[in-house]
């Protein structure tokens, strides 16, 4: 009856959250699928190949979710947040689940304490964030794989992968997690692998289609010169860095801290705990597979890559949180919610790369935007003579799903001089900033609003000439 209460618990969360968060716009890398399912809503759902500049080589499943609900029910922004709350209800039943299998009764609250609470997952929660789908069938996945319900261990394998390029890799995981399984149990059989073969077909069959009509399989040639560029040794290094960073930020890497103790905690005492074992492959194979797979790219990295990674780790620090006191036990894992809380609020100088997509200090810059460009309508200032960079170049109608249709020109298209106005926002994480500081000083500045970390500041050129 317990584990009912905890899913109630977690089903009213994450609705609430969606409820709360359905004026908030699509917004950095989902804007990608927002274009994706406004192609099928205006020229309808074909296997024509998508723009080139939104194509990103997995099967746009997504999408695909998304134009459907808007066939149904209306293209709105409320609308597309509920579209994403079954996977959100999903992610709680499949993990409430599978930590029911591994996890005594006692600490199971504070198992979804901590996922409710991670801030990638409730930050991709509020912006309709498709790696939720990944987070879903991969516990989905999970929970079929070890309940032996192969038939549909396999179909949820093909959503698995198709759910982005990240699935593929996610799909890897968990067959690599599944031959060590039954390798210790001795059941390592070639005849296992047919519950592959659906995902593999699919996923082979899905590149042969989108090769013949776009002339690639799954990197895109506008793209390969930049974000998946094959990187140096050196730069692989900083890859490294910069994601092992990402790993521990937000307040996860207190959580990493009580891992580690126990992990050695249990090899000190020689304790065996078949189940310890599969909560740390749950963590450790799929974190290795992401890395060996990412480090060599140059595309930068978020936090939000790894949630299945996130899920794992509250898993496993649950089971070291078992072996405590109950007064200990409920003071650390107190601890451990207010570190993940405090994560939302964890900011680094501009230099450095925020994850402005997975935590919720983020939330005041949508208000801000609005107000800003209230601002720049005012004053009749022309979009196109603002140059500034992702996310505020994102097209305006589009992320809002209405409003006026405009967006701004990419800062990136020339030196700052030679544009008349430039929009600047922390959360841009930009490569520019030398010259922004350069222009601060001498460029006057028209409109500054701040809330909370966030600002926005829009600065005219007094040099600028008319060509």
């Amino acid at each position: 009856m317990k584990r009912n209460y905890l899913l109630a618990a977690g089903f009213a969360f994450f609705t609430l959250l969606t409820l709360f968060a359905w004026q908030v716009p699509f917004f950095w890398d989902v804007t990608y699928f927002a274009h994706q399912a406004n192609e099928f809503y205006i020229h309808g759902y074909t296997f024509s190949p998508l723009s080139s500049d939104i194509d990103t080589g997995g099967f746009p499943l997504y999408a695909s979710w998304m134009f459907c609900c808007w066939k149904l029910f209306g293209r709105t922004l409320l609308v597309s947040h509920l579209a994403l709350l079954p996977f959100l209800l999903g992610v709680v039943y499949e993990y409430v689940r599978l930590a029911g299998k591994y996890l005594t009764r006692p600490v199971l609250p504070y198992a979804l304490l901590l996922l409710c609470l991670e801030p990638a997952l409730t930050t991709q929660s509020i912006l309709m964030g498709y790696d939720v789908l990944l987070l879903y069938f991969f516990l989905a996945a999970l929970n079929a794989m070890l309940e032996k319900r192969m038939v549909i261990f396999s179909g949820i394998l093909v959503l698995l992968a198709f759910s982005s390029m990240r699935g593929i890799f996610a799909a890897l995981s968990i067959a690599l997690i599944h031959c060590l399984l039954v390798y210790r149990q001795g059941r390592l059989r070639p005849k296992l692998l047919i519950a592959y073969l659906p995902m593999i077909l699919g996923v082979a069959g899905w590149a042969v289609v989108h090769k013949h009509y776009t002339g690639w399989y799954f990197f895109s040639p506008v793209r390969e010169h930049a974000e998946e560029q094959v990187l140096g040794l050196r730069d692989m290094g900083r890859q490294f860095i910069f994601i092992s960073w990402k790993l521990v930020d937000s307040g996860r890497v207190f959580l990493w801290l009580v891992l580690g103790a126990g992990v050695w905690s249990y090899f000190r005492r020689g304790k065996q705990s078949r189940e310890f074992r599969f909560l740390l492959a749950f963590v450790v194979i799929p974190l290795i597979v992401f890395l060996a797979l990412m480090v060599p790219l140059s595309n930068p990295s978020s936090a939000r890559y790894f949630l299945i990674v996130y899920a794992g780790l509250c898993l496993a620090v649950c089971y070291v949180l078992q072996d405590l006191r109950p007064a200990a036990r409920r003071g650390l894992a107190l601890l451990l919610a207010l570190g993940l809380l405090s994560g939302n609020c964890w900011i680094y100088p501009e230099r450095f790369s925020n994850g402005w997509d997975t935590s919720l200090k983020v939330m005041p810059f949508f208000q801000l935007k609005k107000e800003m460009i209230a601002f720049i309508q005012k004053e009749q200032i022309p979009p196109e003579a603002i140059a500034t960079q992702f996310p505020l170049i994102d097209n305006n109608n589009l992320c809002n799903l209405g409003g006026p249709d405009y967006q701004f020109t990419n800062a990136l298209d020339g030196p700052l001089s030679k544009f008349h106005y430039y929009l600047h926002s922390n959360v841009c994480n930009t490569d520019l900033l030398p010259q922004i500081e350069r222009i601060q000083p001498t460029w006057r500045l028209l409109k500054s609003v701040q809330q909370g970390q966030v600002y926005l500041k829009l600065y005219e050129n007094p040099d600028w000439r008319e060509e």
